[in-house]
């Protein structure tokens, strides 16, 4: 008899340990979908996120572009010069690739690193028409 008391105590206590690790195996299981969920949408973020760094990144490359434009321009223009005068000097330089020789080899003269006054500076190319990248449909990932 009190052997039999003491298997059904234990027998009791065995099976409130398995309703407590039930509940926290379902705790743990809505734990985990909730945390795919998370993952799932962080996912999304990181493609979005990469997608506008693509964006950023090409729109980084244009500007980086145009400003090395810009420099040559004024590397070419002296402070006192013209638009005629830039034209004359793109024209001399062009001839010199033609005939095979390289301007940027030439020893730069330090004058010409200096800004020109406002009157030589080109009016600014609105953004939109300075880059416009051209529109590609995105390609699905499998």
């Amino acid at each position: 008899s009190e052997q039999v008391d003491h298997q059904k105590k234990v027998g009791d206590e065995i099976t409130t340990k398995i309703k407590h690790l039930n509940n926290v195996s379902g705790t743990l299981k809505r734990e985990i979908a909730e945390l795919k969920k998370q993952n799932a949408k962080l996912k999304q973020e990181v493609i979005l996120i990469r997608k506008q760094n693509a964006k950023l990144m090409k729109s980084i490359h244009a500007v980086i572009e145009e400003y090395a434009d810009i420099l040559k321009e004024l590397h070419l223009l002296g402070p006192e010069s013209s638009a005629d005068d830039y034209r004359q000097n793109v024209d001399l330089s062009l001839l010199s690739v033609t005939a095979g020789q390289d301007p940027s080899q030439e020893q730069s003269d330090p004058t010409l690193l200096e800004l020109p006054s406002r009157k030589t500076c080109r009016e600014p190319v609105p953004i939109t028409q300075r880059y416009n990248p051209p529109r590609t449909k995105s390609k699905k990932k499998k």
